[in-house]
């Protein structure tokens, strides 16, 4: 009995474990997604007083202006990168932090490559927030601008590659790097980002749609135990009560009985709460003679020489206590049928009975007959089976079919 003191929660889950480890992941690859950002950004940056140092110039005023812009936009840039966590297209975050990113990068000088640079990043990084259909309006915008700039610098005969202080070569490269490289790092991570967050997602849906199944499953477990229990206890305590007076031996027999199924639906549901039940199919059919037998219901078993394993007797087990059941509880039967049969790929459990009210002259195939049997279906349908019933006239039939190989 020491398992009634166990503290369950002193010791983690392997569950819980896999839980924490995959929101550290989580955690780690969006720290990686950011890191990268943050270094291209630095680096980037640090271009725009290498370029003003290769001029050779003092630094005068508007070279101080220039790296003044440069380090706020930089601030504002590293502060944009924390807001970036919601993934691409997640919209833009509160305004006053757009535009402070913006606002500096408006001073930047439009006649110098390097200097563009601010202008550029806060476009990027705008960009990347916007939903896709303005995204790409951005990015039309963006084209357009850059275009306009190197004809007005054409038409103002304004070489960009010595303002540049590169050569033509190095003047590609740099744009090569800025135009491309930038977006396809900042872009390229978010994406991946996004991926990973939708991934992490999917986990948890997962998980929680794997714990509503086990409590469906338990569910309909609970429901075959106790409503099969329950209604034979009902039937013996009724018989007993019928015979009460002229054979009390009988009715204490009987009353006996339903003492020892109370016991055992207890038990079994116990068992079902540890994991520990299972379902014997001979066990079941044992039973159902009985119970029918006790409520003077003629039954006639074939099994042709069949054989089941574990697995299969489960099933066919439940299929056959949920049959009996139903028959004590909704149908006034004085005959039942049971035959299990086999052919090259599959084994079949056929359950009849009479005396169900009839809906019609014509036979009916029936596809919900009550949560129980509903249940059932689908946990053979889940093991590669069926489950049919039917009613023609008065008789009503149920056949399950499970592979052979299960």
């Amino acid at each position: 009995m020491s398992w009634l003191y166990d503290d369950p929660m002193s010791s983690p889950l392997p569950s819980q474990g896999i839980e924490v480890a995959s929101e550290r992941g989580v955690l780690i690859t969006w720290w990686y997604t950011v890191a990268s950002i943050v270094v291209v950004l630095v680096i980037s940056y640090g271009t725009v007083p290498a370029a003003i140092l290769a001029q050779g110039d003092d630094f005068n005023a508007l070279n101080i202006s220039y790296l003044v812009v440069s380090g706020l936009v930089l601030a504002a840039s590293l502060r944009y990168c924390w807001l970036l966590k919601p993934g691409l297209g997640s919209g833009l975050p509160a305004v006053r932090y757009t535009v402070m990113l913006l606002v500096p990068a408006a001073f930047a000088g439009p006649t110098d490559p390097f200097l563009l640079l601010p202008a550029w990043w806060a476009g990027c990084f705008v960009a990347a927030l916007l939903p896709r259909r303005r995204f790409l309006a951005l990015i039309a915008v963006a084209i357009f601008l850059v275009l306009v700039f190197l004809a007005s610098a054409a038409l103002a005969g304004i070489d960009l590659t010595q303002r540049a202080y590169l050569n033509f070569q190095g003047f590609l490269f740099y744009f090569w790097m800025m135009g491309v490289m930038v977006p396809a790092v900042l872009l390229g991570g978010l994406w991946w980002w996004r991926i990973v967050v939708q991934l992490n997602h999917n986990r948890k849906a997962f998980g929680e749609l794997s714990v509503a199944k086990e409590r469906l499953r338990y569910a309909a477990d609970l429901h075959d135990i106790q409503g099969h229990h329950l209604q034979v206890i009902a039937l013996k305590t009724e018989l007993a009560e019928r015979v009460m007076d002229r054979d009390p031996e009988t009715a204490k027999q009987q009353i006996h009985e339903a003492q020892i199924l109370a016991r055992t639906a207890l038990e079994d549901t116990r068992a079902l709460v540890r994991g520990y039940r299972q379902v014997a199919f001979t066990t079941e059919l044992k039973n159902a003679a009985e119970v029918f037998e006790a409520a003077a219901i003629s039954a006639s078993v074939q099994d042709h020489g069949v054989e089941l394993n574990s697995d299969q007797g489960s099933l066919f087990g439940s299929v056959m206590r949920e049959a009996t059941t139903n028959i004590l509880r909704h149908a006034n039967a004085a005959q039942v049928g049971i035959e299990l049969r086999a052919d090259s790929e599959s084994l079949w459990l056929s359950i009849s009975n009479d005396g169900v009210e009839p809906t019609t002259s014509q036979p009916t195939r029936v596809r919900t007959a009550g949560t129980g049997l509903a249940a059932l279906a689908e946990r053979l349908e889940s093991a590669g089976g069926a489950l049919e019933f039917s009613q023609d006239g008065a008789t009503f039939v149920v056949n399950a079919r499970i592979p052979e190989a299960l």
